[in-house]
């Protein structure tokens, strides 16, 4: 060989659908060289040069597209990575990490810190899922999904996820019972919710009477129930006739109560005889005998 020989090689190869095949070098009489392409000139020792088959590096495209910042590789934060060409093997390290809100909003990555090798083209898109601040706040106990609790927080994916509350009465055994503004509700968490379950204070009222009285404009000689406290109730009770045509009249001990129940209340209707009719009938009768023995002894 007495003339320099350039040895020509395709730089890139692209084989489509996001491969290609990038040079890197190849020997020259069993040395490397990457800086393509070599010009042999002749040597002063000899005219034979053994060039070997060019070395090609495989290639995939990669692109990550996240509508929040990611890092990939401790790179600067992006929505849109367009790594571009990787080699094949390559290692990606993706950081995607919780975005909380002021609003009680939680922002959660369809992968959090993941470690990938690229051995194909990849197109990745990151998916975010939003959770909400759930808190509900009761100073008696209620269930949430099962769980016993006066104070629940805890954050809830939207729309995916539902809460279960279970609240009940609270009675007591002095006749005292709390009703909570809620019962038995299922929630499904569509945004930051805040809950503060409320109880409202009733008393047991009990109105008994040996004859019937009228309670809240009901006839009854039985009457038992919670009433809210601040709550008004009637009682009506009539004297009732009872002997010798009424002569004898069993008068109750109160005619009419209106009572505002702020405790636990029991009244008792008693009814006294009230004689007043049968001894203005023996006053009656006594003068109108005295006045017939009168008058016999005129005569």
């Amino acid at each position: 060989m007495t003339q320099p020989y350039t040895v020509n090689c395709t730089s890139i190869i692209n084989a489509g659908y996001g491969v290609r095949y990038v040079l890197t070098g190849y020997y020259v009489n069993g040395e490397f060289t990457t800086t393509p392409p070599p010009v042999i000139e002749p040597g002063s020792w000899f005219a034979t040069y053994a060039v070997s088959p060019p070395t090609y590096q495989v290639q995939y495209l990669v692109s990550i597209a996240s509508p929040l910042p990611i890092t990939v590789n401790g790179g600067v934060q992006t929505t849109n990575y367009t790594g571009g060409w990787v080699n094949a093997g390559s290692t990606l390290s993706i950081e995607a990490g919780r975005v909380m809100m002021s609003n009680g909003t939680m922002l959660v990555p369809g992968i959090s810190n993941e470690s990938i090798t690229v051995n194909a083209p990849m197109t990745m898109s990151i998916t975010w899922t939003p959770y909400y601040l759930v808190s509900i706040a009761s100073v008696l106990p209620i269930y949430v999904n099962g769980n016993e609790t006066t104070n629940y927080v805890g954050w809830v994916a939207r729309g995916g996820s539902t809460l279960l509350i279970e609240a009940n009465s609270v009675v007591l055994s002095n006749g005292t019972m709390f009703k909570p503004s809620i019962s038995n509700e299922t929630i499904t968490v569509n945004s930051p919710t805040s809950l503060s379950i409320t109880w409202t204070t009733y008393y047991l009222v009990t109105v008994s009477s040996n004859y019937p009285v009228i309670v809240n404009g009901s006839l009854t000689t039985s009457f038992s129930g919670y009433v809210r406290a601040g709550s008004s109730i009637g009682i009506e009770a009539k004297p009732i006739p009872e002997y010798w045509g009424g002569l004898i009249t069993l008068r109750p001990n109160a005619t009419e109560l209106a009572l505002t129940i702020d405790k636990p209340t029991t009244v008792t209707i008693t009814y006294t005889p009230n004689y007043t009719n049968l001894v203005i009938l023996i006053m009656a009768i006594a003068v109108a005998t005295a006045t017939t023995l009168l008058i016999k002894r005129r005569k």
